[in-house]
């Protein structure tokens, strides 16, 4: 029989001069869960319980744990009645490296202060020598000479010795001081597994059993990366799911089954409640998100000030979705992100040649992707490679309506797009309180490929959200015009190294007082200043 303990306190009666045993869980990692915001450790152990009250220590653990999530199994029919996070602090001073560091610094402080000493006995000795070596009077110049001679030397000779002193008194200053840094180097190592948990049970029978323990720690996430490949069109396109995995917890992760999550189920245990689904506008954007968190850079949780930093927000679709990483990977704990792969797709892709003149120049070959909700992607970069060659790093958006998931394989050189407003065709006038503006832009295309191509052209016409402002289209080259957005879609085939022109002209009619209203899209480019 399994008992799960969640941070809950048994209370069990027992005689206060009960002796309670301590036992030291010899444990090792059995599996990671990393989330978008922390982690979930697990480790195992076999303890030898005997009859009464005992406490099952588990040692080494990271003080990134957090107190909300601690879990305790236990194989036989084993009471326990308080699970308890401590700081171990003794652990430091026992620690063999640790000890041979400050036997180091004891001996060289003792050698410090003897040099100290001997350098103080060396000054006095030169002060008394200095305020008794005066000549009597009636001294002859022989032996004011021979005094002068003496004096000089036996200052020359305290001098240097003192000299001496000092410069090993510098040396072993400054090894000290290495001593010291490597002492704190050595702290900061073992305070980051200076945490210890404490089982405390009692238990009928001497048994053995096993001890599985899970907790969470912070300063352990992942976030998605991707690789996108394809050799062209009407070819599949490979997409690589990778992991960017980062651990600062204190304790290395060597060769260990790892697990990727997206929601962490231990967050919220309340029982679940479905509020009213009002649609709006912007209303993924109101969406609370479970992968938003913070990494904390302090020791442990334990009554202490947490310094913070943000990290990134990853929208998700509210899936539990977990990926099972099938081979093993060594993550040390360096604060570095390592990538791993989780899962490949090869997937059948529809292939067109995209551009939106208005918002950026060229044409771009887009990859659509059918059938890509089940394949559990989240937003994240993407590095891309077309025909072999790196195009470039994009941003994979899953928060698309459409069935198919749309990604830029990079430009495509193959046409020249020229989008220009006709000064000469656009005007303004006023009538009555209303100010009416005509507009006149000129979208030319030519193929520069010896075959027939097509492409998608689109641009759009400005919405009107304001009754007393009418949006009125012109000429429209006959392109498809979606009401609800405003843009406007042209599908062209152009043969070999043909040039189309197309003519897109509306009109805007607005009260005066709402002048400043319709505003003239103009793009701002930033040029080096050397002068």
């Amino acid at each position: 029989m399994k008992y799960f303990i969640w941070m809950f306190f048994f209370f069990i009666p027992f005689k206060e001069n009960e002796r309670t045993n301590e036992i030291i869980a010899n444990h090792d990692i059995e599996s990671i869960t990393i989330f978008l915001g922390n982690a979930e450790i697990s480790r195992k152990s076999q303890v030898n319980i005997p009859v009464g009250k005992s406490d099952v220590i588990f040692k080494g653990i990271s003080s990134k744990i957090l107190k909300q999530g601690v879990k305790a199994y236990f194989s036989d029919d084993i009471k326990v009645y308080s699970i308890n996070i401590e700081n171990n602090e003794d652990d430091i001073k026992t620690n063999k490296d640790w000890v041979v560091i400050q036997d180091k610094i004891e001996l060289q402080t003792i050698k410090y202060d003897n040099i100290k000493i001997a350098i103080k006995t060396l000054e006095k000795e030169l002060y008394f020598f200095e305020e008794n070596m005066k000549l009597k009077s009636g001294a002859t110049f022989t032996e004011i000479e021979q005094g002068a001679i003496f004096f000089s030397k036996k200052v020359k000779t305290l001098q240097e010795r003192i000299l001496k002193e000092s410069k090993k008194l510098e040396k072993i200053d400054l090894q000290l001081k290495d001593l010291l840094l490597e002492q704190t180097t050595v702290k900061n190592k073992l305070e980051e597994t200076d945490i210890n948990i404490r089982i405390s049970v009692i238990n009928k029978r001497a048994v053995s059993c096993d001890v599985k323990l899970s907790y969470l720690v912070s300063n352990a996430v992942w976030k998605p990366y991707y690789s996108v490949r394809t050799d062209g069109k009407n070819e599949d396109i490979t997409l690589e799911y990778q992991a960017q995995v980062y651990n600062d917890t204190g304790n290395d992760w060597e060769n260990k089954p790892i697990v990727l999550g997206l929601l962490n189920p231990l967050e919220n245990i309340d029982k679940p409640k479905l509020n009213t689904w009002v649609l709006e506008n912007d209303n993924y954007n109101k969406r609370d998100y479970s992968g938003e968190g913070k990494l904390s850079k302090a020791k442990g949780n334990f009554n202490k000030n947490i310094e913070s930093v943000s990290f990134d927000v990853i929208k998700v679709d509210d899936l539990s979705t977990r990926f099972v990483i099938n081979d093993l990977h060594f993550i040390p704990s360096d604060a570095t992100p390592h990538l791993i792969n989780i899962k490949k797709f090869v997937k059948k892709a529809d292939y067109y040649t995209l551009s939106i003149p208005k918002v950026k120049d060229g044409a771009f070959v887009i990859a659509s992707i059918p059938d890509w909700e089940s394949m559990g992607l989240l937003d994240g970069p993407i590095s891309l490679y077309y025909k072999g060659a790196f195009q470039g790093i994009s941003q994979l958006d899953t928060q698309q309506v459409e069935n198919k998931l749309d990604i830029s394989l990079g430009k495509d050189d193959s046409f020249t797009i020229i989008r220009r407003k006709i000064s000469t065709m656009s005007k303004q006038k006023l009538i009555g309180f209303n100010i009416k503006e005509e507009l006149t832009y000129e979208l030319i295309i030519k193929n520069n490929k010896n075959e027939q191509v097509t492409i998608e052209l689109r641009d759009q016409l400005p919405l009107s959200v304001d009754k007393n402002v009418e949006v009125i289209p012109l000429e429209l080259s006959n392109a498809m015009l979606d009401s609800a957005s405003g843009q406007l879609t042209w599908s062209l085939s152009l043969s070999p190294n043909e040039r189309k022109k197309i003519v897109l002209k509306f009109s805007v009619k607005y009260p005066k007082s709402k002048k400043g209203i319709f505003k003239h899209n103009r793009k701002n480019l930033k040029s080096p200043r050397f002068f």
